[in-house]
């Protein structure tokens, strides 16, 4: 299933969305975890949500 990982910054205190991936994963779990390895590479705050 595809998942939408949207990439968030702050700018002025106020969340914006800056980027955002689309991944292939069997499911949540294995997306957040390929989320949250993003995360840490790109020092970013991101969400998850599937993509439909």
């Amino acid at each position: 299933m595809p998942y939408m990982v949207s990439v968030i910054g702050d700018r002025a205190h106020s969340e914006s969305t800056v980027g955002f991936w689309v991944i292939e994963a069997p499911d949540l779990g294995v997306a957040l975890e390929l989320a949250a390895e993003g995360a840490r590479h790109c020092v970013r705050t991101v969400e998850v949500r599937p993509f439909l």
